[in-house]
């Protein structure tokens, strides 16, 4: 929630700029602390880096949570997508 308001706040501050253009775009990493990680900073500042990545990916103006919980599958490129629906 707060990652939202925050994204909402700039955007309407950005609209309210008058005269030239000011280009600002915003990605937010969130992450939270848990038991496994211990008593290391750095290994929740990791977390939030991993989800501002995952937010980036996406494209501007976002937010990602991370998730501590590995993928059910690879990512598969859009290469062997393709090349699956050939076979098939």
């Amino acid at each position: 929630m707060v990652a939202s308001r925050i994204l909402e706040v700039c955007r309407q501050d950005a609209a309210a700029c008058v005269g030239a253009e000011i280009p600002i775009s915003l990605s937010i990493g969130v992450a939270q602390w848990t038991r496994e990680m211990g008593s290391f900073p750095d290994r929740l500042m990791a977390a939030a880096d991993h989800a501002l990545y995952a937010a980036k990916k996406r494209g501007k103006n976002g937010y990602a949570v991370y998730d501590p919980a590995p993928p059910l599958a690879p990512e598969i490129g859009a290469e062997a997508v393709a090349d699956l629906r050939q076979h098939a």
